[in-house]
């Protein structure tokens, strides 16, 4: 099988199912937005020495594969038999993720600026990456079962700060204050 079909080649791709739609649809920019976000999640995990923050990313990085197969599928019925969801628990972890992170965090009193380690540092670009993703996930609004997914991917970016000052404080990196 060759990975070219030259079926995008005016401006069009498929969904799952076959539904043709621009490439520069409101589902094509979100798809687009959380493959981003999982490449880039990639690179941080490869840049991160301890192995149990590694599985934190790549659990995430599944996670967002899921959501990403969802939007592919635009049939409500045929999303259920072929595209793994997201549920309210993948949620509900990364609260519990956060709390965990953030216990071992000194409050913020002041905003910081993002950066620190190399490690740190990309985990803010992917805050970032996953901000955008959530403003693209934001304008389809595709039905009710949906708003577990702009939960996670909310909740997902405040993740990725807590984690990234974590990772900042395990690294033995100093937070840079930002102060006007």
């Amino acid at each position: 099988m060759k990975i070219y079909t030259r079926t995008g080649d005016k401006g069009m791709t498929s969904l799952l199912g076959g539904k043709r739609v621009a490439k520069n649809s409101g589902v094509i920019e979100a798809i687009g937005a959380l493959d981003e976000l999982n490449s880039y999640l990639g690179l941080c995990a490869a840049g991160i020495q301890d192995s149990k923050n590694r599985i934190y990313l790549l659990t995430v990085q599944d996670e967002i594969f899921k959501i990403g197969a969802g939007l592919a599928v635009p049939e409500k019925k045929l999303r259920q038999k072929i595209a793994p969801a997201i549920t309210t628990d993948a949620v509900k972890r990364l609260e519990t993720e956060i709390d965990s992170f953030s216990r071992q965090l000194k409050p913020l009193q002041n905003f910081i600026l993002p950066g620190g380690c190399e490690e740190a540092a990309n985990l803010f670009i992917a805050r970032s990456i996953c901000r955008r993703a959530e403003r693209n996930l934001v304008i389809l609004k595709k039905d009710k079962s949906y708003a577990v997914v702009l939960a996670y991917i909310n909740r997902l970016s405040d993740w990725l700060f807590v984690f990234a000052r974590l990772t900042n404080k395990q690294l033995k990196q100093k937070e840079q204050l930002w102060i006007s």
